[in-house]
């Protein structure tokens, strides 16, 4: 049950990573 926990964990910090991220990249790419 703890490491299901810690994948969601590890989950939603890429996610909020990414959600971070985009916006930098896109207007680089742009």
């Amino acid at each position: 049950m703890s490491i299901f926990a810690t994948l969601g964990a590890y989950a939603g910090l890429l996610l909020l990573v990414l959600m971070a991220v985009t916006p930098f990249v896109a207007d680089r790419e742009l």
